[in-house]
């Protein structure tokens, strides 16, 4: 995190931590409401499970920046958000 803050700033570091966490939080949403149906709990489940697992990386020093599982999971875990919406 102190990477990304050195490079990008106080807004690159919200943004990144806002991608993280939100998907972290979106993720266990949709696992939680939507166990009852099996549609997408096993990939919402997946999604979550490899995002703290990412951010225990970006802890100890891994890059956010660059990591680009980072930002296919949180576009997945909004396409099931947006599918689940509509």
């Amino acid at each position: 995190y102190l990477s990304i803050l050195c490079n990008f700033g106080i807004g690159g570091i919200f943004f990144l931590i806002t991608m993280l966490f939100a998907g972290i939080y979106y993720a266990y949403k949709i696992f939680k409401e939507d166990i009852e149906f099996q549609n997408n709990s096993e990939l919402a489940l997946f999604a979550l499970l490899y995002l703290i697992f990412l951010s225990v990386i970006f802890i100890t020093g891994g890059s956010g920046y660059n990591s680009m599982e980072l930002w296919f999971l949180s576009g997945m875990i909004a396409g099931l958000r947006a599918k689940e919406e509509s």
